[in-house]
């Protein structure tokens, strides 16, 4: 287990959620150091479809709790908290943060090419 687990929170967000989590890939944070909780918060049935998706396929989302209602923001983030206890350190993220050093051009340069702009040549 990672010492730092980041918790995102969303709601019927997939494209933002996606560059959030893409965002840490190309940083230079070794993918090691943390783990990803996602939180949805009641998406809708083809977001949330997408988001499971999504989820399945960036190795470092270690969890994804489904709220099946509308929650005020600090409810869903409070879960996340609490399911997130054993770790030295918390973060708590909106689904658009990005890390930084994230362009939104080595984003689509990824997302069409597969390959990873962020990492060393």
């Amino acid at each position: 287990m990672a010492d730092c687990a980041l918790i995102v929170v969303t709601k019927n967000r997939v494209e933002l959620t996606s560059k959030c989590l893409h965002s840490f890939f190309l940083s230079d944070q070794n993918s090691e150091d943390y783990d990803i909780i996602l939180v949805d918060n009641n998406s809708s049935e083809d977001n949330l479809k997408k988001l499971k998706s999504l989820a399945t396929s960036i190795k470092a989302v270690k969890s994804m709790y489904i709220l099946d209602a509308d929650m005020p923001i600090s409810v869903a983030f409070n879960l996340g908290m609490a399911m997130t206890r054993d770790y030295a350190y918390r973060v708590k993220m909106d689904s658009d943060m990005l890390v930084p050093g994230f362009s939104p051009g080595s984003y689509r340069s990824q997302q069409t090419t597969g390959a990873n702009p962020g990492a060393p040549a």
